[in-house]
């Protein structure tokens, strides 16, 4: 399960276990494997299992397995042929005899010795064999293992030392390489042969890196930096061709190593099917310093690279979720059924309420990204003494894509115990009141929470759970809605999520029956990479909706900015309204590449709060290096005042201030007359554009 602290901080913590004889390298002096950690060199533990890379390689091994993808190539073309002509023929033996009329008895080509019939059934023989090396293709190799929530109570045996780690069996020790997708499995190959063509001693990440340059997924991961990639490799194969020239043979790296185990855990984390080759690109910034001194010169960091990998990953899972959630569902009913088939169903409850789950299993929620560490806190609660979760946050941070998340992880079965097939299913609230007085809804509410006890399947969402307080019946020792459903999360008869704004918690919830009964979550606004994470997973719809495509740096500027400025909203809403708005704009232009940069959601920005944060222009430079010049034109004097104020605007200006921080606080101090208040009137005038954009206080 992947955390808030894996998103901020995506650096795998560098737990290895190296082995002190062979230095990690797994093999002796003349090729010889290690007889203490029996060539595996070095791994880590990850949900209490041991990961590392044991095969070795060699341009021998490397060339055979790829003549032998080229003969399977060769076979296969040839059988999709005669497959082809197999359907033509019996196609043109309907044709010819058309005229007559077709048994079943004709197509026995034993009687009538017919040629095309014949040929025919020989080509069916192609057909099973093409079917057969089909599914061999898709068991190729080994799946990267995958973890749910209940696997974190596995045990396995203890792994103290090498010797238990050689002795230990499969389920306790995971060789990566099988796992590696064939993206990933040619850049290794391809780093090892550039290696080893250069006689260089071992494979390193820098070679990793080199040859993930000439990917596809590499290609795409830059695209999005807005990076010329072809600099980058110039000042890569620069650093390459300067390294020390060995008569050795070649082998892998420790540091290589660990950068291949970490894309596996990686991979692991976010449920892929095989080792992806963009994680590895990302994993090598880890332990090759001078591939982050290089990106750096070119205004990229690992952080922007981790993002875009993720951005990609995400947007893989988007277009597999589909087929992903269909597979997981088979086992989970399609209706209100469980599948021991012991639940009741719920014809009251279904008329006033929406089934999440099912949304989830057709892949209609949006995907959630960046909440795992409040999902999991929600788990850790039901599992305490709570039967009810109240999520609270400010509006547009993310409380309901959270509730979409664990509708997710139900259809998936990534869940506690207690949470196994069970639906999740939301309230209609507004349909619940609609029509009826508070006596009939609070009897349409006890009925409902009747259902759910016989179900015996179901978890119950509210959605603005403040809407029910306050409707009471009004009768003497009556109870509202609130206090309905309170008591019975108190008596532990349902499973409850619910949310509510942060200003509606204060006024309405705070203090009563429901807070008292539901553990409350308080869900903050994401910041920096979490809240650039969530949006990459929302930004395809924004593209595919106004045809245009966004760098990673217009999503980067449209956090950071809308975080400094606006402040009326929250993240992640802000910055995709203000991402939408500037798709809007780039959609109008018509232009070869509709490509929106940073310098759009800058622009975007400036005109919604008539702040200058797009990039100095040469009439602006001019503007700011004259700015006293300009002040003087309509204030007379006060030179000492209007010098501090233009060099504090300056700075403001390029950023070279604290960002949490105002620009400057002035006390200007005279008597009445001498330009107190004109001056901060020239300020709003010269450099805000207008008079009118000050706002004047007056404490008298």
């Amino acid at each position: 399960m992947i955390t808030n602290a894996d998103i901020k901080n995506h650096e795998i913590e560098d737990t290895f276990l190296s082995c002190p004889d062979c230095g990690g390298i797994g093999q002796k002096t003349f090729g010889f494997s290690c007889s203490t950690c029996g060539g595996i060199g070095v791994g880590t533990f990850f949900h209490k299992s041991f990961f590392y890379w044991k095969p070795r390689l060699s341009k021998g091994l490397i060339e055979l397995e790829r003549l032998r993808k080229k003969i399977n190539a060769i076979v296969n073309i040839i059988s999709f042929g005669i497959g082809v002509l197999g359907l033509l023929s019996i196609l043109f033996w309907v044709y010819q005899t058309s005229n007559n009329t077709i048994r079943i008895e004709d197509f026995a080509f034993w009687n009538y010795q017919d040629k095309l019939i014949l040929f025919f059934y020989l080509s069916l023989l192609a057909d099973f064999f093409m079917v057969y090396r089909y599914s061999q293709m898709n068991l190729d190799g080994k799946d990267v293992r995958h973890y749910k929530y209940n696997d974190a109570s596995v045990k396995v045996g203890p792994l103290n030392n090498w010797q238990d780690l050689k002795s230990a069996n499969s389920n306790e020790k995971i060789d990566i390489s099988a796992a590696m997708s064939h993206e990933a499995k040619y850049i290794i190959e391809e780093a090892f042969l550039l290696a080893k063509k250069l006689n260089h001693k071992h494979l390193t990440p820098m070679h990793l890196f080199f040859a993930s340059l000439d990917n596809r997924d590499a290609s795409e991961v830059f695209s999005r930096l807005e990076l010329d990639k072809n600099v980058l490799l110039e000042k890569i194969t620069n650093y390459i061709l300067k390294k020390d020239i060995s008569k050795s043979s070649t082998i892998i790296s420790e540091d290589t190593k660990k950068v291949l185990v970490n894309a596996y855990i990686e991979s692991s984390k976010w449920r892929l099917k095989k080792v992806s080759s963009k994680f590895i690109i990302s994993c090598c910034l880890d332990y090759e310093p001078t591939i982050s001194e290089i990106l750096y010169d070119l205004d990229v960091d690992k952080e922007k690279i981790y993002n875009v990998v993720l951005w990609f990953i995400v947007n893989e899972k988007q277009v597999s979720a589909y087929k992903k959630f269909r597979k997981q569902a088979r086992f989970k009913p399609g209706g209100t059924m469980d599948k021991a088939y012991t639940a009741v169903a719920t014809p009251f409850l279904n008329n006033f309420s929406y089934d999440l789950t099912r949304e989830a299993k057709w892949n209609r929620l949006d995907y959630c990204v960046g909440r795992e560490k409040e999902i999991e806190d929600v788990w850790h609660n039901l599992e305490g003494s709570s039967n009810g979760i109240l999520l609270h946050g400010h509006y547009g941070v993310g409380k309901k894509a959270l509730i979409a998340g664990i509708a997710q992880k139900m259809v998936e079965e990534d869940v506690p115990r207690y949470f196994l097939d069970k639906r999740l299913i939301e309230l209609d609230v507004a349909r619940l009141v609609s029509g009826v007085d508070a006596s009939q809804a609070e009897g349409r509410l006890l009925l409902i929470i009747d259902e759910i006890n016989r179900a015996g399947n179901i978890v119950l969402f509210i959605d603005s759970i403040e809407k029910i307080v306050g409707i009471t019946s009004g009768g003497e020792g009556s109870m509202d809605l609130s206090g309905v459903l309170s008591n019975a999360i108190g008596r532990k008869n349902l499973f409850v999520f619910a949310t509510v704004s942060s200003e509606n918690y204060i006024k309405h919830i705070e203090g009563t029956a429901l807070d008292k009964e539901m553990a409350v979550l308080n869900i903050q606004e994401p910041k920096g990479n979490q809240a650039i994470q969530i949006i990459e997973s929302k930004i395809s719809q924004i593209e595919s909706r106004y045809v245009v495509y966004f760098s990673y740096n217009s999503i980067e500027k449209a956090v950071t900015l809308t975080e400094k400025y606006i402040h009326d909203s929250y993240l992640p809403q802000k910055a995709l309204k203000i991402l939408e708005m500037a798709a809007v704009k780039i959609s109008k232009m018509n232009l070869d590449i509709p490509l929106v940069r940073a310098e759009d959601i800058a622009t975007i920005v400036s005109e919604i709060t008539a702040i200058p944060v797009t990039k100095i222009s040469e009439n602006e430079s001019e503007q700011l290096l004259q700015l006293e010049q300009k002040l003087h034109e309509r204030m007379i004097g006060q030179e000492e005042a209007i010098k501090m104020v233009s060099a504090s605007l300056r700075r403001a200006r390029t950023e070279l201030r604290e960002g949490v921080r105002p620009i400057a606080n002035f006390l200007f101090l005279g008597p009445s007359g001498v330009g107190k208040t004109e001056l901060a009137k020239t300020v709003a005038e010269v450099y805000f554009g207008n008079e009118k954009n000050m706002i004047r206080i007056d404490m008298s």
